[in-house]
């Protein structure tokens, strides 16, 4: 009797480490499964598609989501490695969509492909595409556009189909001409990788001119009693430099004022937005000082007298491409504000974010690094 109330009891015990061990593993399938879900929620929202939008298909939008979760131009300026991104084929290919017999191109995707910021702007509707400040801009059912400040009469206007932006494949020649390069595959662009650029072996450094009057005062050349001396101007400074002369100290010192102002893409002048992109930056501090610039950073690299690197004054401006895949190496994406010492003022996202001083002599700056423009003196 007692054995066998010892073997119904262990029978008993068995039973309820079996049924423990379910429920268990019920509680754990459970958790899981709620992870998995919150996960794909949480991409849902990051993807920014809600959804389905009818163009692309879901194992499209699977293919480019990496793109979408890293976000359009979050790679650090201040990445050493200054190379670009080493993706496979498939990272490169461009789906068309064909409307009334043309081939349109999804014009968010390119300019994530392209490793471009994009937004919209609220007030216009007009989409705006760039590196650290805005370089093209169009706008659905309208043929103006522009390109690096420029106005451009595209010859078809984009559409818009589903809630995104697509321009006819003509438009998106004309309008981005010398950024990419790319083989029709079909109904498909297969984006070309660029050439890597090269390493920074060899590359000199960023350098002050020992006679910049504001850096080292008692080794300003002495006048050389030429006109152009008598013209106001230094004597290393050609008479026809289309320079301004103002207090270079005073400027730098309003630029120091503005550390940590945001960085805003595309940002709207600062008395009303109270933020900066690049250019906008450059363009509000020499206003403050009676120098007028153009707004855009490509602009700004046409003004003034080229300097070299290894000859930079305080107040030089610096020049600067951002590396992508698939776009060009020669393409100004960055501008900043030479303070002395080999470093810059600037306002970027990256690496802080906001108006911040950078040291340029990093193996990315320097491989960067596309030319400088003398403004004042």
């Amino acid at each position: 009797m007692n054995g066998k109330q010892s073997g119904k009891g262990e029978r008993r015990k068995r039973s309820g480490r079996m049924a423990a061990f379910l429920a268990f593993c019920m509680v754990i399938a459970a958790i899981a499964g709620c992870a998995n879900g919150n996960t794909a929620a949480h991409d849902t929202e990051r993807d920014g598609t809600g959804g389905d939008t009818g163009i692309h298909s879901r194992a499209r939008d699977d293919e480019g989501r990496k793109f979408r979760m890293r976000g359009l131009g979050l790679r650090p300026l201040a990445d050493d490695a200054g190379s670009k991104n080493h993706g496979n084929e498939q990272d490169g290919i461009i789906r068309l969509t064909r409307k009334d017999g043309e081939l349109y191109v999804p014009v968010r995707d390119l300019a994530e492909k392209l490793e471009f910021k994009t937004n919209v702007d609220p007030e216009t509707g007009t989409f705006r595409i760039g590196d650290n400040d805005v370089a093209f801009e169009l706008k659905a059912g309208s043929a103006e556009a522009s390109r690096y400040g420029d106005p451009v009469r595209l010859d078809k206007p984009a559409v818009s189909m589903n809630g995104e932006l697509y321009a006819p494949l003509d438009t998106v020649r004309q309008l981005f001409d010398g950024v990419f390069e790319y083989e029709l595959d079909g109904e498909s662009l297969r984006l070309k990788p660029q050439e890597e650029p090269a390493d920074d072996s060899g590359l000199p450094e960023f350098r002050d001119d020992p006679y910049d009057p504001y850096t080292n005062p008692s080794g300003a050349k002495e006048s050389s009693g030429r006109p152009e001396d008598d013209a106001g101007k230094p004597a290393d400074i050609p008479v026809d430099a289309e320079l301004k002369n103002i207090d270079v100290n005073a400027l730098i010192k309003t630029a120091h004022q503005y550390i940590g102002v945001p960085y805003v893409f595309g940002a709207k002048p600062y008395p009303q937005s109270k933020v900066f992109d690049c250019s906008s930056f450059v363009q509000y501090v020499y206003g403050k000082h009676g120098v007028e610039l153009p707004r855009s950073s490509r602009k700004q690299a046409t003004v003034g007298q080229p300097v070299k690197r290894t000859e930079l004054r305080k107040g030089d401006l610096l020049f600067f491409y951002l590396p992508g895949r698939y776009k060009s190496n020669d393409i100004v994406g960055h501008v900043g504000i030479y303070i002395g010492n080999g470093k810059m003022i600037h306002s970027s996202n990256k690496p802080k974010d906001g108006v911040q001083v950078t040291d340029i002599n990093k193996a990315f700056w320097k491989k960067t690094y596309l030319s400088a423009r003398r403004v004042v003196y």
